[in-house]
């Protein structure tokens, strides 16, 4: 699924170069997910509050890495 996702992306970058691979990669990948959807223990509403709760968390740690960064630029001229 990764790699394919990653196939997907690619093809997406190349703009319409790319469209007609990118539509069977993107088929491919729905197929997968259709096929794995049954086993997997959440279901979508849970997977949307995981991936916003993810989300949140993503953003405060680069809140935290860039006044991190920020600080530590300050002690870095001060000394």
């Amino acid at each position: 699924m990764r790699r394919l996702t990653d196939r997907l992306r690619r093809l997406v970058e190349r703009g319409d170069a790319g469209r007609k691979e990118a539509a069977e990669a993107a088929g491919r990948l729905w197929t997968a997910r259709d096929r794995w959807r049954s086993a997997f223990p959440a279901g979508d509403a849970e997977v949307d509050a995981l991936l916003a709760a993810l989300a949140d968390q993503v953003a405060a740690v680069h809140d935290a890495e860039t006044t991190a960064l920020a600080t530590l630029g300050r002690a870095l001229r001060a000394s």
